[in-house]
């Protein structure tokens, strides 16, 4: 909560803001569907084990839909945002999956993905010999696709979304982290964000949040110069 969801928050309300309708596919035990519904948003889940939708239920008593995306009785057109964060590389079926979660999505809706990124022009060869952090997504059975900037720049050109807008990933030295949609992506103000989340008493808990994770990360930024000023 305190780390990856915050981060993946920050984003998605750079591009959509509460209230709105979101989605997480693979979302565990359910930790940023409640950070979303925090927020303002009408969050649910989805996932493949009974266990961990009765997990998430339990943890964090939010909404969870059981099995493939592609089984759910829901409607086109009803989604603002779906999230898939570390799941598209497992997926059996990228491009099948991926054109049922831009039905799902309203015109202007998003999709908002992490999932490891390939260097382009890199070889096996050169990642063995700079032990390359790649090399860990390399994961058999496991990983079934795996992607550059490019090539799922292509895969979203071919499914009719080209609007692509790469962000900082929090692990960004083997991931990517991308924003998806049909149209152009709008970025909305700091002070547009603040104003959505006070709205609501969910949404100025998670701007505390956010807060004070802006200054967890100025501190750390100072650490090195302290570290000095001690040494000397």
């Amino acid at each position: 909560l305190p780390e990856r969801a915050l981060h993946w928050l920050r984003t998605l309300l750079k591009y959509k803001l509460p209230p709105g309708r979101t989605l997480e596919l693979g979302c565990a035990h359910g930790g940023f569907v409640a950070l979303m519904q925090w927020a303002g948003f009408h969050a649910t889940g989805l996932e493949l084990s009974p266990w961990v939708v009765d997990f998430a239920h339990r943890t964090f008593d939010v909404p969870m839909l059981l099995g493939k995306l592609e089984d759910q009785q829901i409607a086109p057109g009803s989604f603002d945002v779906i999230a898939l964060m570390d799941v598209m590389e497992h997926l059996p079926d990228p491009v099948g999956t991926m054109r049922r979660s831009l039905e799902l999505l309203k015109p202007d809706g998003m999709l908002l993905i992490q999932t490891p990124r390939h260097i382009e022009g890199r070889t096996h060869e050169q990642m063995l010999a700079s032990s390359d952090p790649f090399l860990e997504q390399l994961k058999a059975i496991q990983h079934l696709y795996l992607f550059s900037e490019t090539s799922i720049r292509e895969l979203f050109r071919r499914l009719g979304a080209e609007q692509l807008a790469f962000e900082p990933a929090i692990f960004a030295h083997y991931d990517m982290f991308v924003a998806v949609s049909r149209v152009p992506l709008p970025s909305h103000a700091p002070e547009a964000v603040v104003k959505a989340l006070t709205a609501t008493p969910g949404g100025r808990l998670v701007l505390a949040l956010i807060d004070a994770d802006a200054s967890y990360r100025e501190a750390r930024l100072r650490i090195p110069a302290l570290e000095a000023q001690l040494r000397a």
